[in-house]
Order: structure tokens, then sequence, then C-alpha cells
């Protein structure tokens, strides 16, 4: 919840930092978007095979410390590139988090639990994203931006200690018939066996693209608000949030058991959940930025959060079926790569430069005719899963 907490709470503090330093949408969708991804890719794959190969509890610990400490530091930022500096050391610190987590959950959960599993951490990931559009809009109206990253930033810390001191580490490959010793492969051999795989390949291109559209959703729609439905951080804060916060974990979790139910009779409806989220969400992006009624866009934008909401635990938990269990951690950041290159860096950077671009002939709208491109996503995503769909079978036989 932390991870994407101090992650995506930059978003509703776009409009104040802008202000305050002078930076145009271009940068501040660098900011929230390239820039984060880039850094937390170079950081990630080493940290993904340590990951594999050593304690994944000390690492989430360490890591947690690392992303609470720089949220912190951010908002003692004076100038954008400070800012720029501070959250590439958020980037940085998160990487190592996810692929590790979902490692331990393979070894906690047997397959036919692990959708619903994910669900559940992925639903507290959406559930740290709307806390942090909510507190984060409160808090800037009666303190400021930079206030909001030490409130946010600082129990992190102390979250580090507890885990560090009472999470247990589980037995590599617990839930296979025989438990397994980390190999000392090289990563490159690691990476070519998990992209060789058809399958497994298309579960990491499916969410990357995917993650395209929420992305850009999650960093520009508070802005859209503002400058469209001329509300104030405080009312986008509770809106977006409550949307986010409500009906991400609804469909996450829902997602994740639905697809261990069905998939106990065909593991196809893991790829298939997924493509009815994907396409689902279509629509309902083209609602957010063309109803005049904020109501109604409001209700648009949480339809959204559900279509999206449910594409991404079925597509982790049926990866790890896909990958040896000394290989999860690595297969787990490969699909955080795709997610982050594709999602976090290409998504909101696009609306941004779009955004300008459109600003001189549609003034004010011009971010929404922004977001309403970023669909290209989902519907590549969607198209994807539904190609896994048509392998997936023949590479489960093979495996």
């Amino acid at each position: 919840m932390l991870n994407f907490l101090d992650r995506q709470i930059i978003a509703i503090l776009l409009e104040s930092i802008k202000q305050d330093l002078g930076a145009t949408d271009t940068e501040m969708g660098l900011l929230s978007g390239l820039a984060f991804a880039i850094f937390y890719v170079t950081a990630g794959i080493p940290l993904a095979r340590i990951a594999d190969t050593g304690v994944r509890r000390s690492l989430i610990a360490g890591c947690l410390c690392v992303w609470s400490l720089m949220t912190a530091l951010s908002g003692l930022a004076q100038s954008f590139m400070q800012l720029a500096l501070a959250r590439i050391g958020v980037a940085a610190g998160e990487s190592g988090a996810q692929p590790a987590m979902q490692s331990m959950i393979a070894d906690m959960y047997p397959p036919a639990e692990r959708g619903g599993a994910v669900g559940l951490v992925n639903g507290a990931q959406t559930i740290g994203i709307g806390l942090g559009l909510f507190l984060g809009g409160w808090l800037n109206h009666f303190f400021g931006w930079r206030a909001v990253f030490l409130i946010v930033g600082l129990p992190g810390v102390i979250l580090a200690i507890v885990i560090r001191l009472t999470v247990p580490e589980p037995t590599r490959g617990g839930q296979e018939l025989v438990a397994t010793k980390a190999r000392k492969e090289p990563l490159r051999k690691v990476i070519r066996r998990i992209w060789d795989t058809p399958s497994a390949r298309a579960v990491i291109l499916g969410i990357g693209f995917s993650s395209m559209t929420g992305y850009a959703l999650f960093a520009w729609m508070p802005s859209f608000l503002i400058r469209v439905h001329g509300l104030d951080t405080t009312t986008v804060g509770l809106i977006v949030g409550v949307s986010i916060a409500v009906g991400q974990p609804i469909a996450n979790i829902g997602s994740g058991f639905i697809a261990d139910r069905l998939g106990r009779r065909d593991m196809r409806w893991y790829a298939w959940i997924s493509v009815i989220g994907a396409f689902a969400a279509i629509l309902p992006v083209v609602g957010c930025v063309t109803l005049e009624n904020t109501a109604l866009a409001v209700v648009c934008f949480f339809l959204f959060n559900v279509a999206t909401g449910s594409i991404h635990a079925p597509g982790y938990a049926l990866m790890m079926a896909l990958v040896p269990s000394d290989n999860r951690a690595t297969s787990a950041f490969m699909a955080q790569l795709s997610q982050n290159l594709l999602g976090i860096a290409v998504g909101p950077f696009m609306v941004g430069i779009l955004s300008d671009l459109f600003r001189p002939a549609f003034g004010a709208a011009g971010l929404g005719f922004a977001l309403i491109s970023s669909t290209i996503g989902v519907i590549v995503g969607g198209l994807l899963f539904l190609h896994l769909a048509r392998i997936l079978r023949n590479d489960l036989r093979e495996i």
C-alpha cells in the first residue's frame, strides 16, 4: 500500500508543483512517468535477481526504507531538478519490492489460490493510490505540497523495521512437490528462458500496454477535473481517491478469486478475464472526458477503475505457473518492467506532450483529447491477452 501511495501521490500535487516550480505539462509528465520508469528499471534488474537468490523479506524491508526516505526528501526540493532526483530515488527503492512480493506469494499459496492472493496484494496497492490522492489533496490544501511528501514518507521507515523483524521468509518452491534451491544462473539466461515462453511474453506485454491507459488517467485525471470542472484539490482528492480505492480493490480481489475458481476447469479463464477488463475500460475513458456533468464523469471514472482493476491479478498469478520457482521474482520484474516502461513512462508522458500540443486549439479541453488517445493501451493489451488465451494450453502442456 505504501509502495503505490508514495509512487502515485504526485498526481494530486501536479498542479501545485507546476505552479510553484514553473514547470510545463511535458516536464510534469516526464517527472511522474519517464524519469521514474527509467531508474525503476535500472535498479530493478539486479534487485530482482537478488530476490530470486537471497532473503526476500530483508530486501523488501531495505527497499521500503529507501523509497520512504526519498519520498520525504521530495518535500525539501527547491527546484525541478532536485525534485526529479528525489523521485529517481523513490523509483530505485520501489523497484525491488514488487518482484520479491510476487515470489513470496507463489511460495506461500498453491497455484489454485494464487489469483486471489495476488488480487489482495494488488488491491492493497490501489488502496494506496486512492489513499494517497485523498490524503494528498487534503494535506496539500492545508499545508502545501512539500509537507505532503514529508508526512507520507516517514511512516515507511517504521514499517520497514517491523517487516524485517516479524515477517517470516517462506521456503523457496514450498508449494511444489519438492522445495527447490535457487540456482546461480546468469541473469541473461534467466531472462531469455522467460521471454522465449510465448505465454509469458504475452502476459508481460499485455500488462504493459494495458497499464499505459491506467497510469495516464491516474496521473492526469486530477488535473483534468481541476482545469475543466473547476474543482479544488481537496474535492478532487476525495473523488479520485475514493474511485480508485474502492473500484480497483473490488476488481483486483474479485478477478483473482474468480480466475482461481474458473481456472480449475480451464486455465484460459485467467486470460479471458483480463480480455474482458481491458475492452470494458474503453467507453468509460471517453465518458470521463466528454461528459459535462461532473457527477457522470466521476461515475465513468469509477467504472474505468473497476474495468482496469480486473486485468492484472489473473495475469500475474498465471505468470507464476509459467516459470520455475527460482525465476519468479525475475519474471515478476519483467512484467513490472513492461508496466513501468509502457505504463508509467509512456502513458503520462504521452498525455503531457499531447496536452501541450492540443492546448492552442482546444484550451483546457486539450487534456481530455490527450486522455482519450491513451485508450490505445487497453486496446492493444486486450488483443495480447486474447492471443494468450489461444496459445496458453500448448505452453502449459510443454511446461
